[in-house]
Parts: structure tokens; sequence; C-alpha cells
């Protein structure tokens, strides 16, 4: 560990006197351009502390009755230069930059509280911690003043400890704080350039990554750091150096596997914090004035949103919306909605670093000078909690150990389904933390979709289904979410459903079959084709005739949209001379069901009119048959006993049934009739080739024939 120590004092020596030159080109008299070049550039606050410890001077001074507070930010020509907050809750409002010497002459320091930076090493961090280890969670904050972890209350955000444990020595400039699934507590240091491990009592354990200690060329001003919900894998941002602006993953042993995000993918420059939300994870870059969208293996999806100009912590909060501590600019607390649209800048404390909504609603936000709890609603600043120190991220602890919430898919397809049907398919949730996992509630936000069960308790490192139903009730799109409250802290995570209604769509082709001329004693077979236009299988349960003369096959079948198939109708001439009649009649799962085929034969002994009964109606078969242009149809009108003859209609039919010409349409006397069609329709227009059905109706008596146009 010292030689540790003492090659990062090496560094920093031999960067001063560039960093000299480098500072006398900064207007950094002026406390906005101090504060921002030593946020950038932690080297230079490095620098500062270690010169203030050489000159024995105080590296903080807080003058608590007058509500001034003062930290050394950086050297140039070798004289300390200090940022003097005279308002805790916006840093720049009459603040200044003095050097030690005007500090003296302005103020009288004999009852200021002052800090003096020592780089000695602390092995165990916590004192006596009974009062904060009563609590299940709490909200940890590094403070970079004296290097210390605070604790504060996640449902109030009251103090519960100013130092949880102490990091000074072990840790050059923390700046976010994370519990680990194995029970130990990562610290990012922007300065040394690695991540810390401490145990639950804050004693330091040594670097975690990358192993072996500081490299460069992996990590160089790091800040923020999390752990992937999936993998387990450490991310960490890096803003510098030849791997800078991207975001470095590391196993659980601390191993530098490479980038997460790849150098500058998405357009990010200088990145700061990252957060991960169930579908997708928030990376904020304080050059590149945003904050980008990847999904959950790093992949670029989108810029989320522009930020103005310095945002550095993001956190999701209540009801999707996303909170982002923007520390320069357009200060303050910026809120987003789930989709990047700007809801609310909260400016009652500017300055900000990081940001946590609390349990009652309201924000806890960090910045140079304390931590602050502003309204949600007004942003309105509430309370300064606590003042005089240059306060860091803000994250969630919790003493049983974290539970993890990890979705084995964030998306649910369900494709098409039949309306008036329901699919079922289930989803698994692991829990890859320490503790067990709550599921206090799943919704549903569209009704075309149930989940259960409602509500789970998951065992750390142990996975659990839940069943998505998905009922359409129309053929229109249906996208919802599956919305999961936990205790987790990710909560909620949402999953992605959608599916589409599908119906059957049943069409036949002729609506009328007609067997013409069928001798006594034979039979004869034709076929109606089904096609099903629909996005789902056409399902036909029956196929049934209404008179035995007719007999069809097969008598059910499925078919696929865009299918069509064949249904072989036979008629056995067993009858007696004459026209036999029927229906076939199909049963499926289309809306229209069921749909019927009008069937007829004419059973015959021998030919034309001199082979039937005098006296009854009769159709006979158009002459010539294919024809082109002209043919003719002769028909018979029954001798009544009264002499009387009946209103006679004869048309022309497509095979779709629509009329196409009329050829008679009145009363006639009995007899033998012969009519002429043209192969026009209506409007006197020649219709196509092609097979057309005709139609004798006079009282009672109806009979269809076919007949076959061809030009």
């Amino acid at each position: 560990m010292k030689k540790l120590y003492y090659l990062s004092i090496y560094f920093f020596v031999l960067a001063f006197f560039h960093l000299s030159g480098m500072l006398q080109a900064q207007n950094l008299r002026n406390l906005e351009d101090l504060l921002i070049y030593s946020e950038q550039h932690p080297e230079v606050l490095r620098a500062a502390k270690e010169k203030s410890r050489e000159l024995h001077l105080p590296s903080s001074i807080l003058l608590e009755d007058l509500g001034i507070f003062m930290e050394v930010k950086a050297v140039t020509e070798g004289t300390l230069l200090y940022a003097v907050y005279r308002n805790f809750a916006h840093p720049l409002t009459d603040g200044s930059v003095m050097t030690y010497e005007e500090i003296q002459r302005h103020f009288d320091l004999s009852s200021a509280r002052m800090r003096y930076f020592t780089p000695q090493r602390h092995r165990n961090g916590l004192k006596d911690h009974k009062q904060t280890l009563s609590y299940q969670e709490l909200l940890l904050i590094p403070e970079t003043t004296t290097d210390a972890i605070m604790a504060f209350d996640p449902m109030t955000g009251d103090l519960v400890d100013s130092a949880f444990f102490s990091a000074a020595g072990n840790v050059s400039l923390p700046i976010e704080i994370h519990n680990t699934a194995w029970g130990t507590f990562t610290i990012s240091d922007q300065t040394a350039d690695v991540v810390h491990e401490f145990d639950i009592n804050g004693n330091y354990l040594g670097v975690f990554a990358p192993t072996g200690g500081p490299d460069p060329s992996i990590l160089d001003n790091i800040r923020g750091h999390t752990y992937h919900p999936i993998t387990g894998h450490l991310l960490v941002t890096v803003a510098s150096g030849t791997n800078s602006d991207a975001v470095a993953e590391f196993d659980t042993a601390g191993n530098y596997l490479g980038n997460f995000i790849s150098n500058g993918l998405g357009g990010l420059d200088s990145p700061w914090s990252i957060w991960f939300r169930s579908n997708d994870v928030l990376v904020t870059g304080i050059s590149s004035d945003n904050i980008i969208r990847y999904d959950l293996d790093g992949n670029f999806l989108s810029v989320f949103a522009p930020v103005n100009s310095f945002p550095e912590q993001v956190v999701e909060i209540a009801n999707g919306e996303v909170a982002v501590g923007n520390f320069s600019g357009q200060s303050g607390v910026v809120i987003f909605s789930a989709d990047g649209t700007l809801l609310d800048i909260l400016s009652g404390v500017t300055g900000n670093r990081g940001v946590w909504q609390l349990g009652n609603g309201n924000i806890l936000t960090t910045n140079s000078t304390g931590v602050h709890e502003i309204d949600r609603n007004t942003g309105n600043l509430v309370r300064t909690i606590i003042a005089g120190v240059s306060s860091r991220h803000i994250t969630l602890y919790s003493a049983g150990g974290v539970p993890g919430f990890n979705l084995a898919s964030n998306s649910l397809d369900f494709g098409i389904v039949e309306v008036g049907t329901s699919v079922s398919d289930s989803v698994a949730v692991h829990n890859p933390g320490t503790a067990t996992l709550d599921i206090t509630a799943v919704t549903s936000d569209n009704t075309s979709f149930m989940v259960t069960p409602s509500s789970a308790a998951i065992a750390p490192g142990d996975s659990f289904y839940f069943v998505i139903t998905y009922s359409p009730t129309d053929t229109l799109p249906d996208v919802g979410h599956i919305i999961f409250e936990h205790n987790a802290p990710t909560s909620p995570d949402t999953l992605d459903v959608q599916g589409i209604g599908g119906l059957a769509m049943f069409s036949v082709s002729p609506t009328v079959l007609v067997f013409d001329s069928v001798s006594t004693n034979s039979s004869v077979t034709d076929s109606v084709l089904i096609s099903n236009s629909g996005n789902v299988d056409l399902i036909i349960s029956t196929a049934t005739t209404d008179n035995p003369a007719f007999t069809v096959q097969p008598n059910s079948g499925n078919i696929p949209p865009g299918g069509s198939a064949y249904f072989r109708v036979t008629f056995n001439a067993d009858s007696l001379p004459g026209v036999v009649t029927g229906n076939l009649v199909f049963t499926h799962n289309a809306p229209s069901s069921p749909d019927t085929v009008m069937l007829q034969a004419e059973v015959i002994t021998g030919i034309f009119l001199q082979s039937t009964l005098p006296g009854t109606y009769y159709l006979a078969q158009n002459y010539p048959n294919p024809f082109n242009p002209v043919t003719q149809i002769g028909f018979r009108i029954a001798n009544f006993p009264s002499g009387a003859g009946a209103f006679v209609k004869l048309a022309v039919y497509d095979l779709l049934g629509r009329k196409v010409k009329t050829l008679v349409n009145k009363s006639l006397t009995p007899g033998e009739y012969q009519v002429q069609w043209d192969g026009k329709d209506e409007n006197g227009k020649p219709v196509v080739s092609g097979v057309y059905l005709y139609r004798l109706q006079a009282g009672d008596f109806v009979q269809v024939r076919k007949m076959v146009l061809l030009r």
C-alpha cells in the first residue's frame, strides 16, 4: 500500500510544474472559472491539497456563525487559491477567490473550524456505528473535504452520521460509493484513477480495480461507477487518457474486460455518471452536454436529452422521471420525463453534483458546500442539512445486503393472436443481489395484457416466473408495459409487451355449385375453393350438406393466412329426373360463420326438352357453350290448370353472385321460350371471358346453370 501511495505522490509532484504553467493561462481569480476548472481537472485540486500540507495551511475553513465556507481549490505560482462561499445553496452568489493571506486580512479566524490535509491511512473507518447499523437503508455520500462517507436517512434526508466511515489517506478524491453483491464497499477515486474496496466496517481492503493498481491506459480521471444489473460487472466512467470518453468494464475480481461503452460512442465526451433503467442505461457527458442512452449491452441508442451544461449524477425517480444534478450553466436539479422531455429545473440549490429522491418526495442534492433538501414541486430550498463539506454522488446502501432485479428478457412479443382467444407466456425475474427481492406490485398499463401473480419474494440467487396473458379484442396492434415495483435500486422496472389481434377471413368460389345434366344412377364430382385472406389460421370445424344426395370431402380443415383449399362435392343421381337442390354449410372461426354454398343438380334420362315432363318448368343448357359472342337459352313455363302462367326472372350472374345482365323480368304464359345473350352487361359493355351462371325463377321454381364465354 505504501508503494502505491508514494507512487501517486510522485506523479503529482511530477505534474506540479506542468500544472503551474497551465493554471496561469486560466482566470482562476474568477470563482466560476475556478470551480469548473477544478471540477474538470481533479489533479489541480489534489496538487492544491498537497501544497497546503507542505505549507502547513488549512485545506478548508468553516466560519459557522457567519455561514462562510472556504476550501482550497488550486495553486498557482506557489500560492494557494481558496474558493470562498457565502451562500451554501448558491455557491456563486457573493462568492469569491482569495489567497490565505487575503483570508487572514478579511476574516477573524479565531473561532474558525480548520481542517488540514493528512494522507495518513485509517484502517478502521467506522467509529461508534450502533446508530447507523439500526437503519436498514442509508443514503451514502462521499465528501472530499475530509474524505469521509456521510450517511443520511433515505426517507427524511436527516443526517445520520457525518462520518459513517473515513476514507482519508486511502482515497484521494472519492466520487461515488456502492455496496457490492459480496458485502463490501467500492469507491471510485477521481485522482488516484482506481476503484478502492472497503469492508463493511470501513476497513481498507485495497485497490479493487484495475488489478495491480493504477493503469492510466485503462482508467484516467474517473468519476462515477456502478454494477451491471445482469452480469454484476463493475462499470467505470473514464474521461481522460488513452481510454478517454468510455465506460470501462471489470469482472467481479477487478480484471479489466474491455470497454462496456466504447470510446466516444454516440458522441460521448467526458462521461460522468451511469444509471441503469430496466431497458437501457443512461450516461451523462459533461463536455457533450447531454445524457446518452445505450442498451444493456452498451450499444448506442440515442441522445436522451441535452443538458446545459455540466450534468453530473443522473438517477431515476418516481413515475419513471429522470433527475440530473447540473453543476453549471443552467444549474439546478433538471427533471426529465421517461422519454427525455424536459419537465422542470429545480433551482433552489445550484452548483449541483449528486441527486436522489427521498421517501418524503423531496429531492436531496449535493454541491461544493454541503447537502441540501429541496421541494420537488416548487424547487425551493427546504433546508441545508450539512454545510462545510464538498459533497459528491448519492447512493443507496442496504444494511441487509442489496437485492437485484434482472429480467430474463426486456420485451415480450406475442405476435398475431386470434381475437377472442388468449395466449400466455412467461418471463423470469432473477435476483442477483444479496438480499431478498420483494416485488410488491406487478401491474399492466394495457388491459389486453394481464400478469400473475401480482407480487413475489425472491431469495438471493433465485428466479421467479411471472405469467403474462394476451387477450386481443380487435385487430389493432397492442402495445403495453408490465411494471414491476420492488425494493431493488432500479425500481420500478418495465417489461415491454406487444401483440396484434388476428382474424381469419373466409371466402368461397363459386357461391353456387351447379351439376348439369347428370344421368340417373351416376355421380359427378366438382369442387369449391375456400380462401383465407386473414392473418390467423382459418379453422373449418365442419363442412356438411343438408341433402344426402350431395356429399363433401374433407369435412373439416385448417387453412393458413393467405392460403386456400379445395373441398370436393359429389352429387349422386339416384332420384327421378328433375332438379335437385341443397346447401353446403361451412362452420369456422371467421366472423362470417356459418357460410353457405347453394347446390343444384339436374337429373336427366334423355336430351333437352323432349326428355322432360310436359307441363313442368325447365331451364335448358345454353347453346352454343362455350360461346362467342352470342348464345341461346331455352326454358319452359309450366301449364297450370287455370291456364295462367307466372312472373319470370331470368338473369346472368358472375361466380361471386353479382348480377351481370337481366334477360327476362315479366309475366309469361305457359310454353317454351328462347332468349339470346350477347355477352354484355346492363350498360351494354362486353364482359370478360369466364364462367357465368344463369338463373331462372318462376314462382317457387328456381334453376341455375353454368355457361362459358370465350373471347
